[in-house]
């Protein structure tokens, strides 16, 4: 037997107003600027990501 595809559990459906689960705040948009920190944490991560090979 195989497991139910995602649109056959009968799962409540989310709240377009609530925060989407798994989101945290700080990495919502808002509108504003990312502050110096976060823009250093992101430089890093490119710097260390490597690309996805095509397939």
């Amino acid at each position: 037997m195989t497991a139910p595809i995602p649109e056959e559990r009968d799962e409540p459906l989310l709240d377009a107003d609530q925060q989407p689960p798994g989101e945290h705040g700080s990495e919502l948009p808002d509108g504003q600027e990312p502050s110096p920190a976060e823009e250093d944490v992101r430089e890093e991560n490119a710097e260390t990501s490597f690309p996805e090979p095509s397939q």
